[in-house]
Formats: structure tokens, sequence, C-alpha cells
């Protein structure tokens, strides 16, 4: 466990450092390109452990033969599966306040802190851990294409510099302290004494996060948008620690006249379990806290004379609770970004297995390159790993969705990008095949983003007017806490829906949008042009063997089945019909 969290967040730190370094110089020098390709080797490394602990378990699950129902969500009922899907994208957090959700009357009291989570006990803790996995796949995919997507390095801005800069800082900040904990009794008692620098500018940092100052990052998040369900607000976040503070002091000196009251001692626990949280919780576990907070105080509204009643400090807690709800609301008129965002980070999972097969690819040219006494027999062998990474990529692209299908180009552009700018800016030998290829395969893809966009925003437009139109229907304005509680989780629904529509065509083929657009822009290809899409590849996949010729023509030349043929003219014999 040490060795998966901790070594993994120290070359995070290290790729973090290193992406500050280049953009501080404007460019790649050779000693970085090599650092980043040693860095990206390690990610690499843990992705083939995981890879081949997940193909064990597979195999370990079908030896065994037990007779016992599986479920493969087909037997859940329809509305249990919509609550479950509720849960999900609206999560209420009241797991968080479960132990001392009880009946007043009842003792022992639990404690206030909260009691450390269950050791997987459902599917929502497995997948929580799969998403932390999944954010550190997309750290390295997003500061890969962030390094050689953009045009120019010299292009960005001071203040994004010194905000990744103090991104940077602030993890690494908080990983030393982990290290420290451990190994504080070896540590010499002048390095506290050395840290005063890190210690004020982490303590700045903390206080312009909270006064809102700085808001969200740069190259660790490019690109998402707030999610209230899931981001920290602190800003808005510190807003409700003076309330309680006025209300622990009111509950204090009620309690001096009935200290062994439980309605009063459940406050104080309520009280110090959403003191507890940290100011980077999701803003919505705050809510939900207040929201039960105010349903306990009721136990002692109910029977609490005038001169000793809460309901002036209950009063400021609930008009804050109602404001963030009117966050929540505002929210959702973006909801369908976030759906989007989601929806393209789930092609991250690619990356490593694009750049395990060009890297292995380049390894396998080099070696041929190298190998002067080439064997008949392994000829074929060659040619068909040739044709295995060319289908790969095909099948990459098309099977495209509408909503994922600019970020499977912008991952072809950055991996073609890497491979021409190797490290002083010259493409060796080995590499100048697999780059044209994912060049042809850039540019051929590429005219059709634009029917790709036309067509997902087409079907996105009505659906997000109906949403907004729902929001601004659905005011807050004149309404109380309760009756606001019940609107809000009806709502939940109409959203839900809303955006599950939207999944589900940002989950439609994109291919299906390139048998109707024409390259030219002019016209849609017609069946009597007689020039069909499998047409299209296959002309581009030959100008893609035309370069590799002269890397692989000998092994061509010895084949008994392709004699004095180049690798274009195989190519035409033989295309490529990978099953998609």
């Amino acid at each position: 466990m040490w060795y998966v969290t901790r070594f993994s967040k120290l070359m995070k730190i290290a790729l973090l450092h290193l992406t500050n370094h280049i953009q501080t110089v404007a460019t790649i020098s050779d000693s970085s390109y090599q650092t980043l390709q040693s860095i990206l080797g390690q990610f690499m490394h843990w992705w083939h452990q995981s890879e081949e602990e997940r193909k064990r378990k597979e195999e370990e699950e079908a030896s065994l033969f037990k007779y016992k129902k599986q479920s493969h969500g087909s037997d859940e009922k329809p509305e249990e599966e919509e609550e479950r899907e509720l849960k999900k994208a609206f999560p209420s957090y009241e797991k968080d306040f479960s132990d001392i959700a009880v009946d007043p009357t009842e003792d022992p009291l639990p404690s206030s802190s909260p009691s450390p989570p269950p050791e997987m006990e459902d599917d929502e803790d497995a997948e929580s851990i799969l998403r932390l996995d999944e954010a550190t796949q997309g750290l390295v995919q997003t500061i890969h294409g962030y390094l050689f997507i953009r045009p120019r390095l010299k292009q960005i801005e001071p203040a994004l510099l010194q905000r990744d800069i103090k991104d940077v800082l602030t993890e690494s900040y908080h990983c030393a302290a982990e290290l420290f904990n451990d190994s504080i009794q070896w540590m010499e008692s002048g390095v506290d004494a050395r840290l005063t620098g890190a210690h004020l500018t982490l303590s700045k940092i903390h206080q312009d996060t909270i006064s809102g100052t700085i808001k969200g990052h740069h190259v660790m998040h490019a690109g998402k948008p707030f999610d209230i369900y899931h981001d920290a607000n602190p800003s808005e976040a510190t807003k409700c620690r003076p309330l309680l503070e006025e209300l622990t002091t009111k509950v204090d000196k009620l309690m001096e006249e009935w200290p062994e009251h439980p309605a009063l001692k459940h406050l104080k626990l309520f009280i110090s379990r959403i003191e507890s949280f940290p100011v980077n919780s999701p803003l919505m576990k705050f809510v939900t806290g207040l929201e039960m907070l105010l349903a306990k105080a009721q136990d002692w509204e109910t029977m609490a004379a005038k001169y000793v009643s809460l309901q002036t400090q209950l009063g400021k807690i609930t008009e804050l609770v109602i404001t963030w709800r009117k966050m929540e609301l505002s929210f959702w008129s973006c909801s369908l970004d976030s759906v989007a965002y989601n929806h393209r980070r789930q092609v991250v999972k690619w990356w490593f297995h694009l750049y395990n097969v060009l890297q292995n690819t380049t390894s396998d040219l080099v070696r041929s390159d190298g190998d002067e006494d080439v064997d008949k027999d392994g000829d074929g062998e060659d040619l068909d790993q040739q044709q295995g990474w060319l289908s790969s990529l095909y099948k990459f692209m098309e099977s495209s969705t509408l909503g994922d299908m600019k970020t499977r180009l912008d991952m072809v552009l950055a991996f073609h990008n890497q491979l021409t700018v190797s490290g002083d800016g010259c493409l060796t030998g080995s590499a100048v095949p697999v780059s044209s290829v994912l060049w042809n395969l850039y540019r051929y893809y590429k005219q059709f983003l634009p029917g790709v966009t036309e067509e997902l925003t087409k079907q996105r437009t009505p659906l997000e007017k109906e949403l907004k139109q729902f929001v601004k229907i659905s005011r807050w304005n004149d309404i109380n806490f309760w009756a606001m509680k019940v609107a809000v989780e009806k709502s939940h629904k109409t959203v839900h829906k809303l955006c599950k529509k939207f999944q589900a065509m940002l989950e439609s083929p994109a291919k299906s949008v390139f048998t109707e657009v024409n390259l030219s822009g002019k016209q849609k290809t017609t069946d009597e042009d007689n020039f069909t899409k499998s047409d299209l590849v296959l002309d581009v996949w030959v100008k893609s063997f035309d370069v590799v010729d002269e890397m692989i023509s000998s092994l061509i030349e010895k084949s008994p089945e392709t004699p004095d043929l180049s690798v274009a003219d195989a190519a035409r014999r033989r295309p490529l019909t990978p099953t998609v």
C-alpha cells in the first residue's frame, strides 16, 4: 500500500515539477525529454502490474465453478437502478452522520469523531478507489497532451505558471508531511526551522484559497467544470463556522442549566462532526450536515420556551443552507458540462494502451533496422506485427463516440508530436514510420470532426434548453427550508433524467457521422460517387505504408507471397480489415 500510494504521489510531484520547469524555460530539452520518458516509464510499469493483476483475477474467477447466481445488472429492477444512479449522481453524504443520527433518548451517545470507513463494504467504496486510480491516469494523460499539443510553450501566461507552481508546492508539502509523520524520530532537530519558508508560503496559499483569491487549478484539472456534489468550495464552506460557533455558545449556556439533556448533547455532537470536516470537503457534505442539525434542533424547539429558544441561531443557519441550495440550482444549468467531461475522461485508460503499443512498435522497428540477417521464417510474423499496431490505431479511432472523438484525436496528435520532438527536435529513424502513420491518422479523422461537433451541438441544444427552462421554473424564492428540501429531492429525478439522455447521446458511435459528411465540405457522399468510407481509409493506410516501405521492404521482398512488391503494393493486395 505504501508503494502504491506514496511512491505514486512522489512520481506525480516529479511529473508536475518537470512540467513547470519546461514551462519556465519554454522548451523541451533533451535532458527534460529523457526525464519525462523515465517518469512515464514508471507509470507504465505500474499500469502493466495492474493489468496483470486484473487478468489474474479474471482467470481465477473463470476457474471457479461455483453454482451461485451471478448478477450482471439485468436482474436489478428499474426502480432500484434509478435509485442507485441518483445516489451516485447526487450524493447525500448521510453515511458520514449515520453513527450519530439516532434517537436522542438512547444511551450511550456516540462519539463526535467520524467512525473509520468500512473496508470495501459495498461497490461504492470500491468505485471510489478506482476513481482515485483513474485520477492518476488522467493527470498523466493531461500533462502529456499539455506538453505536446500546445502550439508554443512560450504562450503560457505568467499568472497560470505561478498558479501551477503553487499547486505543485502544495502537493509536495502534504506529501512531505506524510513522510515526516512516519519518520519523525529519525529527523534532525533543525529540519522544521529550515522549512519555515515553506510553512509561511503554504499558509498564504491556504489563506488565498479560503478567501477565494485562488480559484481552481490549471494543469492538474484542466478543463474540469465545477461539480458542487464532489468538488470543494473552501470560501463558501468557511461561512458556516461563525454560525456554528454562535450556536455552540448558546447551547453551552443552556447546558449549564440542563447538562444531561439528550437533545442538547446531540446538537453538540452534530456541531463537532461538521466542524471536523476538512475545508476542502464537498460543499454538499456541509449542506447535509447543516440540514440534519436543523432537523435535530427541532427536538429542542418543540418543547422549549421562547426565552430558551434557538430560533435566532437556527434562522441564520437556515438562510445559509437556502443560499447553498440556490447554488446547487444554478449548477444544474451547467450539469451537462460535467456529464460531457466525465465521458471524455473515460478515454484516459486508452492512453496507456496507445503508449504501450507505440513504444513496442518503435522498439521492434529499431531491432528490425539493426538486423542485417533477417530470417525468412520471421518475415510473416514481423508483417503481422506491423498490421497489428496499425489495426489497433484504426480500431481506436473507429470506436470513437460523439462525446470523445476530439479527445482521441488529441491523444493521437500528442503522440505524433512527442515522436517528432524527441528532445533535440530531431526525429529518430525508428520513429519516422510511426510518426507518419499517426499524422495520417490524425489528418484523416480530423476532417470528420466538424461534422461530429455539429451533430453533438444539434442533439445537445434541445436538452440544454429544456434543462435551463426547468431551472428557471424551480426557483427557491419565498420557500421555507422544509418545502425546499422536498422540492430538491424531486428535482434531482428530472435533472438526472435529462443527464441520462445526454449521456446516451454522447455514447452514440461517431462513425455514423463519418458516412454522412463529405470531406470537401460541399456535399454529402452518395452511392453514385462510388467512393465509400472504406476506400478512404484504405487510401490513407496505403499512403502510410509508402513511408514504412523503406523500413520493412526487405521483409516483403523475401516473402514468397508478395515477390518484388513494395509495401504499398502489398497493402493494396492485403487491405486491412480489422474488426471494430
